[in-house]
């Protein structure tokens, strides 16, 4: 717990491993110039830390979201120091980082701590065209 925050797994944002995002969205080795997905339907996914305090606040907001768009979006969480090698190939700097993949077009990313109505107009651009 963080700030009265935690950082536990919900039933809408699913923790993987880099290894299942290589079967569920993609193969992520060339990272993004390469990136090729194999999911069917849009993907967000959250890369954190449990040290992190920004990414500890990221959490409710992404759960919400996820609650939101359920069935359209799938959301992700990968912990960033247990999953070296994909923030590697995404370049990952600096955390929270989150990557918005399309099932059609390149991936896109933010970092930092963004309010819903902000990371809501990124899904609403991404995903849906809006």
């Amino acid at each position: 717990m963080f700030c009265g925050i935690t950082y536990a797994a919900s039933p809408n944002v699913k923790e993987i491993s880099q290894d299942q995002f290589k079967s569920m969205v993609g193969d992520y080795s060339k990272g993004f110039a390469g990136f090729k997905m194999v999911a069917k339907k849009p993907v967000v996914l959250d890369i954190y830390a449990t040290w992190c305090g920004p990414c500890r606040r990221l959490s409710p907001i992404l759960e919400e979201l996820a609650t939101e768009y359920k069935g359209r979006v799938d959301v992700y969480k990968i912990d960033l120091d247990k999953n070296r090698g994909l923030g590697d190939a995404f370049g990952v700097q600096s955390i929270p980082m989150v990557i918005f993949f399309p099932v059609d077009g390149k991936p896109q990313y933010i970092m930092g701590l963004y309010p819903k109505k902000e990371l809501k107009d990124v899904f609403e651009y991404m995903f849906f065209k809006k």
